[in-house]
């Protein structure tokens, strides 16, 4: 079979939907598929270059020439309608690659639809966020509560306040674009995801169930030494985004009251990629590391004596959370979201509320001071962890690939599923 991803960004950006499409490429390449990815332009990437045997084309998007379009310029953003410079480089990839289906991930499949249309060739889309139907992606309004859905009032005063002017034509390109995407063959990462925005005209009436991943080498490392900039005492560990989504603030709450309500001052270890709204982080007992090579986050879950995942948003997955199992590590997550779906509450991780400093402390408090649940918590994270990994999750793509070949009728690329 001959694939074609196109995605909004790819690596080297750091993230869960670039390194899971990495993933992919390299299994179904591994199969014996032919695999090619078009991405976004990026400063210090090649435009062309091969990666395992896998062909990338990295090319430009209209936003990436508009004043002020990009807030960060090594992560492309594709917009909520078709883009006449990208729709070109789609053409371009299909010319070449001659695939026998494309699968889409974040916007940029705007750019796909129409021209796989003309084309003749089916399209897959994969929601990794809410942006099917939220136009910040994030699903929950500025005050930080889970949003009931979309529409049109709603969405255009929550992107402005999120994104600025932009944010209006953002939201309102979204809703005219619903119909063009409600009839794509498409997965989805999780529960909330596939549910955000059913019935309202935005969404597929359907997205088959497939969940994010990790690469299965995530069982199986064996350098295991602890990075020299890790503390050397026990500590606990927050990866992500350093944003106040993640639950970064409401972490570092948890830090102070465990140091003035329990009398423990806990070493915290938070490693991610730098944010707009990222604080100045210049707390005692806290090491904070930017932009660290994934084989190093390893290493360092695998000393951490608790992992934290605090999100005060509803995670679309939380792929930090399977690595951190899959390296042994006890997991506290939040509740709500695509976190609630990887943990079991005290099977193989703990579960406490969104936003709550007090709850997140407790857990932690009890954790640091019970090794035998820790050890009990890390032998079911590992194991668990292994219902995601690539080879378990990986396969299921194809059928659905199939699915949309054998559905498929030229001239309804991304009108019919």
């Amino acid at each position: 079979m001959r694939i074609l991803h196109v995605t909004d960004s790819y690596l080297p950006t750091i993230g869960g939907m670039e390194r899971a499409i990495r993933g992919l490429t390299r299994q179904r390449t591994s199969e014996g598929h032919a695999v090619m990815v078009l991405t976004g332009e990026l400063p210090d990437a090649p435009r062309d270059e091969t990666d395992a045997g896998v062909r990338i084309m990295r090319r430009p998007m209209a936003t990436q020439l508009i004043p002020g379009g990009l807030t960060d310029p090594n992560r492309p953003f594709h917009a909520t309608l078709p883009d006449p410079l990208f729709e070109k480089a789609v053409r371009e990839a299909i010319r070449e690659h001659q695939p026998d289906v494309i699968h889409c991930h974040g916007w940029s499949r705007f750019s796909v639809i129409p021209v796989a249309a003309k084309m003749g060739v089916p399209v897959v889309a994969t929601a990794h966020d809410y942006g099917f139907a939220c136009a910040t992606k994030q699903g929950t309004l500025p005050d930080g509560t889970v949003c009931t859905g979309p529409s049109v009032k709603k969405c255009v005063a929550h992107s402005l306040a999120y994104y600025g002017v932009k944010g209006a034509p953002i939201a309102l390109g979204l809703r005219a674009m619903a119909t063009r995407q409600r009839h794509l063959t498409a997965t989805g990462i999780s529960r909330p995801i596939r549910e955000f925005g059913s019935g309202t005209g935005y969404q597929p009436p359907f997205m088959a169930d497939i969940p994010s991943f990790v690469p299965d080498e995530v069982l199986t490392v064996t350098d295991y030494t602890k990075p020299e900039w890790a503390p050397d005492e026990p500590y606990v560990m927050f990866v992500g985004a350093l944003t106040k989504y993640k639950g970064l603030e409401v972490l570092l709450e948890s830090q102070r009251i465990l140091r003035h309500t329990f009398g423990m001052d806990v070493p915290l270890l938070i490693i991610g990629t730098p944010q707009p709204d990222t604080p100045a982080i210049q707390k005692a007992n806290v090491t904070v590391r930017r932009n660290v090579a994934h084989e190093d986050v390893m290493r360092a879950w695998r000393h951490a004596t608790v992992g934290t995942a605090p999100s005060v948003w509803p995670e679309g997955f939380g792929q930090v959370v399977v690595e951190a199992l899959a390296a042994g590590t006890p997991m506290i997550g939040t509740n709500h979201g695509g976190i609630a779906e990887i943990i079991t509450h005290n099977v193989d991780g703990i579960l406490v509320p969104p936003n709550d400093p007090r709850a997140l402390a407790d857990a932690m408090a009890e954790l640091w001071r019970d090794p035998h649940t820790r050890e009990r918590l890390s032998r079911a994270g590992e194991r668990r962890a292994h219902d995601f990994t690539l080879s378990v999750v990986g396969p299921r793509f194809l059928e659905v690939y199939r699915q949309a070949i054998d559905q498929f009728r030229p001239g309804d690329a991304g009108t019919r599923g």
